[in-house]
Order: structure tokens, then C-alpha cells, then sequence
């Protein structure tokens, strides 16, 4: 005996096809890693950039803001003096740097990349090397800081 045709349940299909589609565009969306050692450069000194951002007397606070936000996530090539090497609170090797001879304590920041954590012993305050990071931020009291640093000794 032939048994009757019966309609099979397949509302479950929609909301699942919704889900997919919705996952497929957040997926792609997403900031690639494809290429984590694609770094974007500006080639600045030291003393161009801070010209242009930090000792700009003619800029508003909130122009210099703006302008250094157009650079923020940019990776830059200095060369500064050593000040002090400390573990900030995360337990990050910090290296402040100063550029004027005449300053008192760092205008920059570099929090090191975990690849470079051993290059730390081999230097000292009043070293003067190169270095490298990424632009993080800037404020007038604090300097620039860097993130995912490097230093070359």
C-alpha cells in the first residue's frame, strides 16, 4: 500500500538562510588578517611631524586633534634618545624617548611589540637609537604614543 504524500516541514530553512546571510556579510565586513605585516609608513622626522602637529601654534586644539587623527594607525621611523624603560600597568615595556635636548622628561611614548622585549637589555638611558610604532595618540602634556614598537640597537 502506497502511502499518501506529506507536505515535509521546511519552515526552518528561512531563518536558518537569514542567519547565513547575515553571518557571510559580518564575516567579510571584518578588517582583514590576511596581511599582519603590511605596515603603512610616513616618512617624517622627528622634528617635521612635530612641527606640523605638536608645536603648531596656529592650530586649535581641536585642529590638531583632527589633523593627528589623519595620520592615527600609520607607522613612523624616528630616532630619539632614551629617557626611561619601564612595565607600564598591563605589564608592557614602555620606552620614552626625548628629541630637544633641552626637555625635561620624553615627548614620546613606544609600548614594544613582544618580538622586541629582548633588545631591551642591550640599551640604556641616554642611548640614542631608532626606532619604530605605530601612531596611537597625542596630547600635549603626555607626547605621542606609540604601540606595536620596535627599536633597532
Amino acid at each position: 500500500m502506497e502511502k499518501p504524500y506529506q507536505k515535509k516541514n521546511l519552515s526552518f530553512l528561512f531563518p536558518l538562510l537569514i542567519l547565513a546571510f547575515i553571518l557571510y556579510i559580518i564575516l567579510t565586513r571584518m578588517p582583514s588578517e590576511k596581511y599582519p605585516d603590511k605596515k603603512e609608513f610616513i616618512y617624517y622626522s622627528f622634528e617635521d611631524f612635530n612641527t606640523l602637529i605638536g608645536s603648531n601654534d596656529k592650530l586649535t586644539l581641536s585642529q590638531v586633534q583632527s589633523l593627528f587623527n589623519s595620520y592615527k594607525g600609520k607607522y613612523v621611523n624616528w630616532v630619539g634618545e632614551i629617557e626611561k624603560i619601564k612595565k607600564n600597568t598591563s605589564g608592557d615595556l614602555v620606552i620614552y624617548f626625548k628629541h630637544f635636548p633641552k626637555a625635561k622628561e620624553y615627548d614620546v611614548r613606544v609600548v614594544l611589540a613582544e618580538s622586541n622585549k629582548d633588545k631591551v637589555e642591550k640599551i640604556k638611558k641616554g642611548y640614542l637609537i631608532p626606532y619604530s610604532g605605530r601612531l596611537e595618540s597625542y596630547n600635549l602634556v603626555q607626547g605621542y604614543l606609540l604601540v606595536d614598537g620596535d627599536i633597532d640597537n
